[in-house]
């Protein structure tokens, strides 16, 4: 769409009255906006009507992914990290996926409190001065939202629901190495897209990155796999 000065006028046809081509804009802009609107509503609606058919209501149950069970790890507190009205990553995708996979055969725990050893497992992967940055970020005093990226912000308590996050990680990769049991770690926000130096994509820290690293590191795992299905990384 070429743009045009809003003093300009446009016919459409030979016999067609002249229209202002501010008033097209802002009218191709309102159509645009209400067809954007529909399909995320669309879509959403699509992803919950897909989550509850394929996992609550799997005749199976979700244990017959692993002959010893699943359990679930996951933290009520969540929420305390939260991004601006209209920003796709909410609680919303994590409470959604609870209450789908509550009605499945897993078994749930549920975080108490972070570990003591998460921030030691955020800095194996992690620099400083990132880590600094996200801190900062989520000072008590702070108000309102610290951008980390185009699309990646912290807020106050931002860390520490971080590292109650990789405290998931954490005790999912010992329960699957202990009980020989297929663990889920049920967590938020993504951690995937953050690098060692920066924060990116919604992730502020990497905790599939910081779960291997432990496992290779504390306990002695010889190799780790990371399947990354992200459609759009």
């Amino acid at each position: 769409l070429a743009l045009r000065p809003a003093s300009v006028s446009l016919v459409t046809s030979r016999n067609a009255a002249p229209f202002h081509a501010a008033q097209s804009y802002r009218r191709a802009a309102l159509v645009l906006w209400h067809w954007a609107a529909l399909r995320r509503a669309a879509m959403r609606l699509l992803w919950r009507c897909a989550l509850v058919h394929s996992v609550a209501l799997h005749s199976g149950g979700v244990n017959a992914l692993h002959p010893s069970g699943v359990k679930i790890f996951y933290d009520p507190r969540h929420a305390t990290h939260s991004n601006a009205k209209g920003h796709p990553e909410t609680p919303r995708r994590v409470d959604d996926c609870r209450r789908a996979l509550e009605k499945t055969d897993a078994t749930w725990q549920y975080l108490k409190q972070a570990r003591t050893d998460a921030e030691e497992s955020v800095r194996r992967v992690h620099s400083n001065q990132h880590i600094s940055r996200v801190k900062k970020a989520s000072k008590f005093y702070r108000f309102g939202r610290t951008r980390l990226a185009v699309d990646t912000y912290a807020k106050r308590g931002s860390h520490q629901t971080m590292l109650r996050a990789q405290s998931l990680w954490l005790d999912a990769v010992d329960h699957a190495s202990i009980q020989n049991e297929l663990a889920v770690a049920l967590s938020r926000p993504p951690g995937h897209h953050a690098s060692r130096h920066v924060a990116d994509g919604f992730c502020l820290y990497n905790f599939a990155a910081g779960a291997a690293a432990y496992a290779l590191d504390v306990l002695g795992k010889d190799w780790v796999a990371l399947l990354d299905f992200d459609v759009h990384h």
